[in-house]
């Protein structure tokens, strides 16, 4: 049995309630799991409006529709389902929420005020174009903020207009590929911990990921035991004195403290806000960020004329290996990092 209003709003329209003396309007979105999704709070006005004002907004909000694209990727960031999600997921579609709710449109119209049952495929493709991110990104919090909309707000378009937005071709990384000018230019610039992660990540042919969640019991007397993500073989590479010379160096960073986790937070920190435990895990989202630093201070100075992305320096290790060994299972899957037309010797 639904609750009695209190007397303050009971001649108030359905959603509208006075709050801190205004009037607020909070838009209801239907039930999903047995709980009532309502959008975010909108202020109409002080409490001394009259009620036909107060009636004559929410006609114009039933006929503009109440469910904008700002209210659904607020409620989705809201949602169990994306709370359930890895803390990689949250960042990264929380991140682009923002993002697309403030992109304007030619006119200066933010995206995030756009009814959903107005929005159209061209509108989508034009935000793809207009929002000054990564498209990939925008995409993919577009298409999982809809499919969760189409399961949690009554009224819902049961049509996605992403469905038919044309997907953009992506440049072919096989031929991206880092010369050694490039990769010294960059390694130049970068701190002793980038120094090492670069090396790291040359010399073993790995992901940055592969890396940073190296533990110590990895680095064995004849090499480094990588561990593989994504199916691909394990292996050891073996000793190189360029690969023990980076190892030294993150020592001496550390002071000489051989942490649990290899790459964990080193013990001299230059950033703002919080530092990080020393030897603590480095979250995904700081190393992004520090990435993304040292390519903007590279491309500043001049050091990096073409774009390339950390992981191209797995791509460059595969490339300048004498045996091409990069540790996947399929000789397709090897070919995307072999950025180089292979030398071979003669039948005869």
């Amino acid at each position: 049995m639904p609750r009695t209003r209190d007397r303050k709003n009971a001649n108030l329209p359905n959603g509208v309630y006075i709050h801190r003396d205004k009037y607020v309007y909070r838009p209801y979105l239907g039930r999903k799991d047995g709980k009532s999704l309502f959008g975010e709070r909108i202020v109409i006005g002080p409490d001394t409006l009259p009620l036909s004002q107060i009636y004559a907004f929410m006609e114009s909000m039933e006929e503009g529709g109440d469910v904008t694209l700002g209210v659904l990727l607020d409620e989705f960031v809201k949602s169990d389902e994306f709370k359930e999600k890895t803390a990689d997921y949250q960042y990264t579609k929380s991140l682009y929420a923002e993002k697309i709710k403030n992109a304007r449109d030619r006119k200066g119209k933010y995206y995030g005020d756009m009814s959903l049952e107005d929005i159209q495929t061209v509108d989508m493709t034009q935000l793809l174009k207009d929002i000054g991110a990564s498209r990939g990104h925008t995409r993919k919090t577009l298409i999982a903020a809809w499919d969760w909309g189409m399961t949690a707000i009554r009224d819902m378009p049961e049509v996605s207009p992403m469905d038919k937005v044309k997907k953009e071709k992506r440049g072919s990384r096989v031929e991206n590929y880092v010369t050694d000018e490039e990769y010294e230019a960059v390694y130049a610039l970068a701190d002793p911990y980038w120094k090492v992660l670069m090396e790291f990540a040359y010399i073993c042919r790995a992901r940055r990921s592969e890396i940073t969640k190296m533990h110590r019991d990895q680095l064995l007397e004849v090499g480094v035991e990588l561990r593989r993500s994504k199916g691909s073989w394990d292996e050891i590479t073996l000793w190189t004195p360029r690969l023990k010379n980076a190892l030294a160096m993150l020592d001496e960073l550390n002071g000489g403290v051989q942490y649990e986790n290899v790459f964990g937070a080193p013990n001299i920190y230059k950033g703002k806000g919080t530092r990080p435990v020393p030897g603590s895990i480095v979250s995904k989202n700081t190393l992004d960020t520090q990435w993304q630093n040292l390519v903007k201070k590279a491309k500043a100075k001049g050091a990096m004329k073409k774009d390339w992305c950390f992981h191209d320096l797995k791509g460059k290790g595969v490339t300048d290996h004498k045996e091409l060994i990069s540790g996947h299972k399929t000789l397709s899957a090897k070919l995307v990092y072999v950025r180089k037309s292979m030398q071979v010797e003669g039948t005869r």
